[in-house]
């Protein structure tokens, strides 16, 4: 849902529609915060720090998603949307909500990539094999698998695209040689 916002407030900025860019910006915001931030006992999905093995879970899991499975196919969504958010709209990127999701898509990314303070090495990329998995920690029984090149490929520009409107050289180029392997 975030990501297919975010390419609605992008076909509305190319096109010069204020109000539906307004009104898309503001969805995901909401929806990134959501995320972003427990509110309470009752709230349904949030995101928590593993104490364990340092990454980032959404809560409730989902595809294994507690066993790092998928991360990098789950993740990508949330980072492309707020990579979209923060590119159309600096504004907000430079408030505190701003700054929360920032934190939080800054924790996926080290989490997906390795790259960054308190990276625990890439999780999800097999050097060898040239591409990454799904699979995670989990042992799924058939060993290793890349269920899904497409989302691979969709995390790896995800990526890209928020090191590059965050600046991060580093990320970016690291994000891109990836998706290059992975399209590959």
């Amino acid at each position: 849902q975030r990501a297919r916002t975010a390419s609605l407030a992008e076909l509305a900025a190319a096109t010069g529609d204020e109000t539906s860019l307004s009104a898309a910006l503001d969805i995901l915001a909401a929806g990134l915060l959501d995320v972003a931030l427990k509110t309470g006992d009752d709230d349904e999905r949030y995101a928590v720090r593993d104490a364990v093995y340092g990454g980032v879970l959404i809560v409730p899991s989902e595809f294994g998603n507690d066993r790092y499975n998928d991360h990098h196919f789950q993740y990508a969504y949330l980072i492309r949307a707020a990579a979209t958010l923060m590119e159309l709209d600096p504004e907000f990127a430079q408030s505190e909500s701003g700054k929360v999701i920032s934190q939080l898509v800054d924790a996926l990314v080290v989490g997906i990539t390795g790259v960054g303070a308190g990276a625990p090495g890439v999780r999800v990329w097999n050097a060898y094999e040239g591409h990454s998995y799904a699979t995670g920690i989990a042992d799924s029984g058939a060993g290793p698998n890349q269920e899904s090149s497409s989302e691979a490929a969709h995390a790896w520009e995800s990526i890209a695209r928020w090191a590059a409107v965050n600046g991060n050289q580093e990320l970016l180029d690291s994000s891109l040689a990836l998706w290059t392997l992975e399209t590959d």
